[in-house]
């Protein structure tokens, strides 16, 4: 049988050692195959000083901590335990003899995590120490459950990370902790999610419109809810433990804040601030800043983000942000998001245009050109834009890293907010209150281009693309003004200088929009132009 060097070796003697009588040999013999018997000489035994005399160690069972290969194979994307070659986890035992663990459960993306127990050792049944921490109830708009938290071996380090984490689909959650742990950060970093998974329950509908009002209204669907969330938060939590990735999540069932057709009728405020302040998140930030000194950096992110940075294992984003925050350099940064190009056929589908024309490779490329221009100069603009005032561009939520004091501050002011307005209140613009503190100024604040995260094209998207679609089958040359139009249509660009001045007015700063509009138009107005040019001169 092949040695095992994972583990210290357990002296079993053998059996025939055991059925031997012990024999004691007359004075001065030597029984046959023995080891010579050292004696020393009365003189010799004086002679040594008392500090050469060694004393018996106890043994100490060594201290496992996962590298970024064992985290990486900690959860393979195919092959049974057996195959993944993952190492056993081991956690030390005071008064037991050392065990060995049976390999974590295998993960795969879009399939509910394994989560049984390994099969007992030696008597002993092994289990997860995934821990429930009390802390529900509810707001206006939202009800939530307890918090399963992961008690993962952390690395050691000076800093860590949690990701705040908005999903309401388990798969997508498990591809996030996967990006994660492929990405082997949490090996070196101390890293954590906070999951808030959640759904939806609906109101009566009158006319043609959902009711509005509270949650408590609609309290058993809640319940009967998070009775279905509860257990896939049991299984994020037992997934993250066992990879070394710290955090858990909690379920939540919400309904709609507002009967807006512009798409907030989503609680942002409520659930925002629930991933800061729930009992659960607090324990996890306890256990980051008593691990490392430092309060941990706090990261946002939305359920549909594609491509992002901090899963890139080259790039190491999370020890760079962490270090920044924490030697006092910058207190927010974020790179903001790009739309996928990848999302252009769908978003085509979901027009009025005929099947040939969304079909059409050309137009499919042409487009994809357009928003890629459009990507870039919207990184440019914000880019130019916070070096003369930060608050004049919208942090957005899905992508900002930020210190704990500044995301506690902001959480707080959320759920203030959001008790204070009640019900029948879009629930928008969340991020002014992270970043309307006087101390959210360039350049403690910093815009980074390398930091884009992705974002699919949202339904404001459908109009944008059918007028170009159909310039280029009908051949039709756009003019700069009309391009200009059609970009200023796209919600919460930056190329449209209202929304500049409504993002000052939102942090309570028109004396800011007064005194800085004319740089700030100048800096717009200079972006928009180069951009409709770039995708006028995609026409012939």
């Amino acid at each position: 049988m092949k040695e095992d060097r994972t583990w210290p070796p357990v002296y079993r003697p053998a059996a025939a050692a055991i059925a031997q009588p012990k024999i004691s040999p007359p004075s001065g013999a030597r029984v046959a195959g023995a080891p010579p018997v050292y004696r020393p000489q009365p003189q010799r035994l004086m002679q040594l000083k008392p500090a050469a005399i060694a004393r018996p160690q106890p043994r100490v069972p060594p201290v496992y901590r996962p590298t970024a290969q064992t985290v990486t194979q900690a959860f393979p994307r195919s092959a049974s335990p057996a195959q993944a070659g993952a190492p056993p986890v081991y956690r030390p035992q005071t008064s037991h003899p050392v065990q060995r663990m049976a390999a974590p459960p295998v993960y795969r993306p879009g399939a509910p995590v394994q989560s049984k127990p390994a099969a007992p050792m030696q008597g002993r049944p092994v289990v997860q120490r995934v821990q429930k921490i009390a802390g529900a109830g509810k707001t206006h708009h939202m009800k939530y459950g307890d918090f399963w938290k992961s008690d993962a071996v952390l690395p050691a380090a000076e800093g860590s990370m949690i990701i705040e984490l908005l999903e309401y689909d388990l798969g997508s959650a498990q591809n996030k902790v996967q990006l994660l742990i492929n990405s082997g950060q949490a090996a070196t970093l101390p890293m954590g999610f906070v999951i808030g998974l959640n759904q939806r329950v609906r109101g009566p509908e009158v006319g043609k419109k959902e009711k509005l009002g509270s949650i408590d209204e609609l309290e058993k669907a809640a319940d009967a809810e998070l009775v279905k969330l509860d257990p896939k938060c049991k299984q994020l939590a037992e997934s993250m433990e066992a990879a070394g990735i710290g955090g858990g999540a909690f379920p939540f069932a919400w309904r709609a804040s507002n009967d807006s057709t512009a798409g907030y009728v989503f609680p942002f405020w409520e659930a925002r601030s629930r991933l800061t302040l729930h009992a659960g998140a607090k324990a996890v930030q306890d256990q980051f800043r008593a691990h490392t000194g430092f309060s941990p950096v706090i990261r946002s992110m939305d359920g549909d983000v594609s491509n992002d940075p901090l899963f890139n294992d080259t790039k190491q984003i999370a020890s760079k942000m962490t270090g920044l925050i924490n030697e006092g350099k910058i207190n927010l940064v974020s790179g903001g998001y790009a739309w996928a190009v990848a999302d252009i056929p769908r978003a085509l589908n979901a027009t009025n245009l005929s099947t040939e024309v969304k079909q059409r490779t050309d137009v499919q490329e042409r487009l994809t050109a357009i928003l890629r221009i459009l990507n870039q100069s919207e990184k440019a603009v914000r880019a130019a834009l916070v070096k003369e005032s930060a608050k004049s561009i919208y942090w957005p939520e899905p992508n900002t890293y930020m210190s704990y004091d500044l995301r506690l501050a902001g959480a707080q002011e959320l759920d203030k907010v959001a008790r204070e307005k009640g019900t029948k209140t879009a629930q928008q613009g969340e991020s002014t209150h992270y970043v309307k503190l006087d101390q959210v100024k360039y350049p403690s604040v910093m815009f980074a281009p390398g930091l884009v995260t992705q974002k699919p094209l949202k339904d404001y998207f459908g109009d944008f693309l059918v007028y170009f679609a159909t310039a280029m089958v009908n051949g039709v040359k756009p003019t700069a003004e009309d391009v200009k139009l059609r970009i200023k249509a796209v919600r919460q660009t930056h190329l449209n200088l209202e929304n500049i001045e409504s993002n000052l007015k939102w942090h309570a700063k028109s004396g800011d929009w007064e005194s800085l509009k004319v740089t700030l138009k100048g800096i717009v107005d200079t972006e928009a132009d180069s951009c409709a040019n770039q995708i006028v001169a995609l026409f012939p």
